[in-house]
């Protein structure tokens, strides 16, 4: 029995508590040391009150593309680390993306 997990990233539902549950615990961490932290924890009861405000679809969309921005960037700091260590699969991967960018271009026959 083959066990598949179907993972769609435009699929991904954040909904305005798991966000604002997210930004409790980072600023619960800041409180640590308060006094340092203080224009951080600001900064974050400020954007809580903007989700607060915000609709969830609206809250949502911008939250996808947080996310996916983040994604894209782990990959662009991986595929630069590896390639700053010479490492093979990188040069190939890179090949296999410029690939399907120039296929993407091209009309289906």
């Amino acid at each position: 029995m083959e066990n598949i997990i179907k993972f769609d990233p435009d699929e991904l539902k954040l909904t305005k508590k798991d966000i604002l549950d997210l930004m409790s615990s980072i600023e619960k961490r800041w409180k640590i040391n308060n006094k340092s932290n203080y224009q951080f924890i600001m900064s974050m009861e400020a954007m809580k009150i903007g989700i607060r405000m915000t609709s969830q679809e609206t809250v949502t969309k911008i939250w996808l593309e947080i996310v996916n921005g983040f994604n894209e960037l782990l990959y662009e700091n991986a595929m630069a680390k590896a390639r700053g260590e010479n490492e093979t699969w990188a040069e190939t991967l890179e090949k296999v993306k410029t690939k399907l960018k120039e296929d993407a271009g091209d009309p289906i026959c």
